[in-house]
């Protein structure tokens, strides 16, 4: 099962392989804001900082929504990210 860290709360929790970041980061309340939990707002906005190899590519929707707002290289969305192994992201506190 893959372990899910949030490193600027220095939380993580072991989940189901599956699983959505956005679900972990709400059981282990991790600061990661959100407004719309589809890919559409980019306030979850996050910047993987190992696992990304194992990530399925940002759908089109989602590197349009990376795209306006202006994210850099390595960041995604926490809402559509699913976890297939381990994964570090850091999140910006609110």
């Amino acid at each position: 099962m893959p372990r899910c860290r949030f490193a600027s709360d220095g939380r993580e929790a072991v989940v189901p392989a599956g699983t959505g970041a956005m679900s972990v980061a709400d059981a282990l309340a991790a600061s990661v804001p959100f407004s719309c939990r589809y890919g559409v707002c980019g306030a979850c906005l996050v910047t993987v900082r190992s696992g990304g190899e194992s990530l399925d590519p940002p759908s089109d929707g989602e590197r349009e929504t990376l795209r306006n707002v202006d994210a850099s290289p390595g960041q995604r969305l926490c809402c559509r990210i699913v976890l297939r192994a381990d994964l570090v992201l850091e999140n910006a506190p609110w």
